[in-house]
């Protein structure tokens, strides 16, 4: 017999899946099962299933619901004095095979942390979701629920522990990056995190941690750190010579990647290599996509790899297979997706003829997730068949969204999606002859339908997607929604294209109004200064202008640009380094040479851009940072002289674009050299006039066809200017 309850709860005899009845006569096994071979009471067990509400026949169907898993799963179902119990071995239950390998995995770490890292590897493995899941929501497990919560949490960090001690620093830093950030009250991660960033030459990055840490605890609970991380960050500003440590044998890894276990290589094509991966920190399987080679590092990539990411990231429909995390590093570039169990469409229908029922629900589906990214501006750029999943549950999914691709626009994704419906329809993609795109009827399919294809190949651009669907729909006699209904209900599809409080980012460009003459005198002194400050009172827009208003212009300047952004924070080179890591073309190391004296920077730069004539567009946001957070004098000067050092050299290929709060705007005239640089690019940013209020009102609903009537827009000025 095996029981398992780290998931949902299902029970096995023999490789024969136990029938264990509905939600409550599940419970029942549930509450047993937790009870660790304890006897239950009946009393407890009513309670449980029914709470204050139990019916006067509990007792008896508490009785039937024994009787049916009794018959299940035999004699391990013990009657006792007023209650119940279930006596099973601790190898026949997942949870406890689980606790029994963390205990055996402790004491193994301070003497062979290989083979702990190994077993508490294997023990994470055995959880299939959240323990109970299918009854996670019934208070009386909720006890249970917290303790084998908790005890993941001690595993995975004694895994990881095991894995520092073998020097595994660097391919814990992804894995720890993301603990730190779902557990921000958990200070062992915090360490970790500090340690392996500390091992992996990495020092200032790991002091921001336990800035950043600070920070945040006096903010939310007006608490210090504990004792132990301070003590961390001060052996480590010592450089004590008990955090380093050598790798051990048996520690290296060709199968780990930032917190990310390859598993499986799925297929190799021109989009780079597909692996199945796990994700250990939270127990799940995941797709990462490699692409490696010059695309990777080739500037037009780069600069376009920045913003497809950050709009691919905000699909969010049930058919579309989400972004979990997307980077780059030199060379190659990384995207995590879910995974999904299944085949591709176009292996599937290779050896398959989708019936009618299911090729409309998946042009249903297909066409959904399609629309849903159009909607947003998201071109997908190669719907095929390769690119649709068909899951194990029935179900298709979009996939691989081109991320760095050369632009492309929606009527190359409908033509794609009509010959992807054409094939599920009729069994084979449509016919191009000298009389355009010809359908391929059948004596099954239903007359009509023919020629709902050829109209909508036909048309220029190719017929919208929903349009499409609602065509087909009506051809095979299904439900369509009226005309009118659709009119009424079109706002429901419509994308927000409001911000609200929220800064605009560089993928928000087509929704920026109400700036554009702020913009032309930016762009006027970016033409001729290498330096430009961007000045204005808290409030005034200047990081969304510097985001959505110029960056998105300089393709119109006539010089390849790579865009890098950065916040000085209190470690302003680390967050400079960070920032050139995401563009740079080589994996150099940066971090002493940056810091070594003011022509750093000037050194770093000629190793991290390409060849060609392509210059670096650093975007300084919040540059007052440098001065509220950074701590260092030293440090700040040296930033600052870097910066005149990198802009001023003859051979520059880098200009910057700052932002300051205007309060602050006497702090860096106080040093002359880059005083003079400010002075010199300056641009005030004001508030917007009301003729600039008007356009931010109203330019954004133009944008996804709508009108704003000119009388609310009149009073929304006038109750916005006074």
């Amino acid at each position: 017999m095996d029981f398992r309850v780290l998931g949902p709860v299902v029970a096995f005899h023999e490789a024969r899946e136990l029938k264990l009845g509905g939600p409550k006569q599940r419970l029942v096994l549930a509450m047993l099962l937790a009870a660790h071979g304890k006897s239950v009471s009946t009393g407890v067990l009513i309670d449980g299933l029914w709470g204050e509400d139990s019916p006067s026949t509990a007792r008896k169907m508490l009785q039937g619901y024994i009787h049916y898993l009794r018959g299940e799963v035999g004699d391990a179902l013990v009657t006792d004095p007023g209650g119940y119990s279930l006596h099973v071995g601790a190898d026949q239950v997942d949870e406890r095979r689980f606790e029994g390998a963390v205990l055996e995995a402790e004491r193994l770490i301070p003497v062979d942390p290989v083979e702990a890292s190994e077993r508490l590897a294997e023990a994470l493995a055995l959880w299939r979701g959240n323990p109970y899941a299918d009854l996670d929501g019934e208070m009386v497990l909720q006890p249970e629920l917290t303790r084998l919560g908790e005890l993941r949490l001690v595993a995975l960090s004694d895994r990881i522990d095991a894995d520092l001690a073998i020097g595994r620093h660097e391919m814990l830093i992804g894995e720890l990056e993301s603990l730190a950030v779902e557990y921000p009250l958990r200070e062992k991660f915090r360490a970790q995190l500090m340690l392996a960033l500390y091992r992996s030459g990495r020092q200032g990055e790991a002091l921001r941690v336990f800035a950043h840490t600070r920070d945040s605890f006096i903010e939310q609970m007006g608490i210090e750190p504990s004792d132990e991380l301070a003590d961390l960050e001060d052996r480590m500003l010592r450089r004590d010579p008990l955090l380093e440590i050598a790798p051990q044998e048996g520690a290296g890894s060709a199968r780990a990647l930032r917190g990310y276990e390859l598993r499986e290589t799925v297929s190799v094509d021109a989009a780079g290599t597909l692996y199945r991966a796990f994700q250990r920190s939270v127990g799940r399987e995941v797709a990462i996509r490699v692409m490696e080679g010059a695309r990777a590092n080739d500037p037009a990539f780069i600069a376009r790899f920045q913003s497809d990411t950050a709009r691919v990231a905000k699909l969010n429909h049930p058919n579309i297979v989400y972004v979990q995390d997307v980077w780059r590093e030199p060379g190659r570039v990384y995207e995590v997706t879910q995974w999904i169990e299944g085949e591709r469409l176009d292996s599937y229908l290779a050896s398959n003829r989708a019936g009618q029922t299911t090729a409309m629900r998946w042009i249903e589906q297909i066409g959904g997730a399609l629309a849903t990214a159009h909607r947003v501006g998201v071109v997908h750029g190669d719907v095929s068949g390769r690119n649709v999943l068909v899951s194990e549950t029935g179900d298709v999914f979009l996939t691989d969204f081109m991320i760095g691709a050369p632009p492309s626009d929606e009527s190359d994704d409908r033509r794609r999606f009509i010959s992807i419906a054409h094939h599920l329809m009729f069994g084979a993609p449509p016919v191009i002859s000298d009389r355009g795109f010809e359908a391929l009827p059948s004596s099954a399919t239903p007359p009509g339908l023919a020629r709902v294809f050829e109209e909508a190949l036909s048309v220029e651009d190719f017929l919208p997607v929903q349009q499409f669907v609602r065509n087909v729909k009506r051809a095979v006699g299904n439900d369509v929604v009226e005309l009118a209904e659709a009119e009424d209900n079109a706002l429901s599809l419509i994308r927000n294209p409001y911000k609200g409080l929220q800064a605009f980012q560089t993928e928000d460009a087509r929704d920026f109004f109400g700036r554009d003459s702020l913009i032309e005198r930016m762009l006027a002194r970016f033409r001729e200064k290498r330096l430009v400050a961007i000045v204005g009172p808290s409030g005034s827009g200047k990081s969304s202008v510097l985001k959505a208003g110029l960056a998105p212009r300089l393709d119109g300047e006539g010089q390849p640009f790579l865009l890098a952004e950065m916040y000085p924070g209190s470690y302003p080179f680390e967050e400079l380094e960070g920032a050139l890591a995401a563009i740079a073309v080589s994996d150099a190391p940066m971090s002493d040479q940056l810091v070594s004296d003011e022509r750093g920077l000037v050194r770093v730069l000629q190793t991290v851009l390409p060849t060609d004539n392509t210059e670096l567009v650093l975007a300084i946001d919040q540059f007052e940072e440098l001065f509220s957070m950074t701590s260092s004098e030293p440090i700040r000067a040296l930033f600052l002289d870097s910066l005149v050092a990198a802009v001023s050299d003859p051979r520059s290929r880098l200009r910057v674009v700052l932002t300051l709060r205007a309060d602050f705007f006497d702090r860096p005239l106080r040093y002359p050299g880059f005083g003079t640089l400010v002075e010199a690019g300056l641009v005030p940013v004001t508030m917007p006039d009301e003729s600039g209020i008007a356009a931010v009102i109203e330019g954004p609903a133009n944008a996804v066809g709508l009108t704003v009537e000119p009388g609310l827009i009149a009073q929304m000025v006038r109750d916005v200017s006074h």
